[in-house]
């Protein structure tokens, strides 16, 4: 073959490649058969369509769990005092009826200190059930953890010690809940 010929096929092909259209790197997703293609966008956009309902009631599931637990929390915070405020109504009955029966019969005040005894002894009951501790910290060393110090004053026992209490102070679960008020020696 001579050199034209070669030039001249080497032509010839090049106006075959021109002439076929390019390739795109998207035809490799193109079939002959579009309803094939058709079928799986079908597919796949039923899927996505599941999909996002599946994510939208998700969601929707979690933010009903974050309110009811939310709504939980609050009833929790508000009636976290019920039973002690049972414990106490009968204690407060208790008070109404020892005051109506004074006013009855004013003679009987014995009746009368015996029903406020039997009252502290259930006020006593309902602390201790609850876990309420009173602080009575007489001839104790101070400690700011327990005790406010109202006063310091000179007195014969050593210095730092709680020489008078003007208030108890109450724990709760050995939380602090009211400081003992005192009176601390210098």
């Amino acid at each position: 073959m001579s050199e034209n010929q070669e030039t001249n096929i080497q032509e010839q092909e090049e106006k075959k490649m021109e002439e076929q259209p390019q390739k795109k790197w998207t035809d490799a997703f193109k079939s002959k058969n579009n309803n094939v293609n058709d079928d799986i966008i079908t597919k796949l956009t039923e899927e996505n369509a599941s999909l996002k309902d599946k994510l939208l009631r998700s969601l929707a599931e979690v933010e009903n769990t974050r309110r009811i637990c939310e709504e939980e929390k609050s009833k929790t915070v508000k009636f976290a005092i019920t039973n002690i405020a049972k414990d106490l109504i009968g204690i407060m009955d208790n008070f109404y009826l020892a005051f109506d029966n004074l006013n009855n019969n004013k003679s009987d005040l014995e009746s009368f200190s015996k029903g406020i005894e039997l009252n502290f002894n259930e006020f006593r009951k309902v602390f201790e059930k609850n876990n309420i501790k009173r602080i009575f910290p007489l001839d104790e060393e101070f400690n700011p953890t327990f005790h406010e110090a109202i006063s310091q004053v000179e007195s014969d026992k050593a210095s730092g010690t709680v020489i008078e209490v003007l208030q108890a102070g109450y724990l709760l679960n050995d939380r602090v809940i009211k400081p003992a008020l005192v009176v601390v020696a210098k």
